[in-house]
């Protein structure tokens, strides 16, 4: 392979890469892919973008554009099947959090259930807002709250066992998935969970679970260029366990017209309202558990049931859209 098809090649990727989470200009993606955690050595030029999209057009990905707001065309690319390409006027996908994989109060009865609703009603897509897994050394006496003891086992075991549909459990990390591991001379060592499940998974061939991003993800869900954004609330200003790219590309893109759903994980709550932004309304969700309430929490009359969403839009023909939030509760 010679040199401009190698560019090519790891331009293209970088470049789907942004148009997923992000309606962009071809502007932003220079200042992006020309920014401090890419090679100083190549400047990519206008030209160059055009030509790169041209060939993602070609190779069948779908490229859209639209212009927003200030007059300014932007592209996006639609990378989950999350909506039914025989009937574009409306898409459904699921929402859940907080599964705690390797925890001995880890509903996977109900979570199994709810991945069978899923699959019955024909949906691709779930999105995952993070604590995937219930990791390590998260708190004092932790180890005695979980069923498998090791990060290895618990990711392993996951990849086994972890329900699967006919599409793809799209998921980000929480504060349990960024795991803390004490070493032999006393140094913590922060582990992203994300990238060693989603490789164990490939590697086992399973390549339902993809991996968004720490804390925070955003991925276009439709051909008008909304955007669904997953947060898991470990202080999403804080990025230390966030690589350098997608710090760079969140700062890039803080201030979307295009965000239209925020689902939000770690409060293990039920909950959805609407809110107001810029005159635009925007769905909020809390994304619910499949965690058992400890005694302590019972005690002290905290309940979270057991619970996800599934999401159904449906679009007019000028564009517009209506979300029916519909909570599936598991007793």
């Amino acid at each position: 392979m010679d040199y401009w098809k190698q560019y090519v090649e790891y331009i293209s990727q970088e470049i789907l890469t942004i148009l997923s989470t992000q309606p962009t200009s071809v502007g932003e993606m220079i200042h992006y892919l020309n920014g401090p955690s890419h090679n100083k050595n190549t400047k990519i030029k206008i030209n160059e973008i055009e030509k790169i999209l041209d060939h993602l057009s070609n190779e069948g990905h779908e490229i859209h554009s639209i212009i927003n707001a200030k007059g300014v065309e932007v592209f996006f690319h639609i990378p989950y099947e999350t909506y039914n390409k025989d009937s574009e006027n409306s898409i459904s996908f699921g929402l859940i959090s907080d599964t705690h994989w390797g925890a001995k109060r880890c509903d996977i009865e109900s979570l199994n259930r709810y991945y069978e609703i899923i699959n019955e009603r024909g949906i691709e897509t779930v999105f995952h807002c993070g604590d995937l897994i219930s990791g390590i050394n998260m708190y004092e006496n932790h180890d005695e709250d979980n069923s498998l003891k090791t990060l290895d086992e618990q990711c392993l075991d996951l990849i086994e066992n972890y329900p699967n549909i006919k599409g793809q459990t799209v998921f980000i990390i929480g504060n349990h998935d960024c795991i803390s591991l004490i070493e032999s001379e006393g140094e913590k060592e922060r582990i992203d969970a994300g990238v060693k499940i989603e490789d164990m998974a490939f590697e086992s061939g399973r390549d339902d679970l993809v991996y968004l991003g720490a804390c925070v993800g955003r991925v276009v869900i439709d051909k008008l260029g909304n955007v669904l954004e997953l947060t898991h609330d470990i202080n999403k200003q804080d990025y230390e366990s966030i690589t350098q790219d997608q710090k760079d590309y969140i700062i890039l893109n803080d201030h979307t017209n295009h965000l239209k759903i925020i689902a939000e994980g770690h409060f293990h709550k039920t909950r959805y309202y609407l809110e107001k932004n810029n005159g635009d309304s925007i769905h909020q969700f809390g994304c619910g558990t499949f965690l058992k309430p400890s005694e302590s929490y019972l005690k002290r009359g905290l309940y979270t049931p057991i619970s996800g969403w599934i999401v159904n839009i449906t679009y007019d023909d000028k564009g517009g859209m209506t979300l029916l939030p519909e909570p599936i509760y598991f007793e």
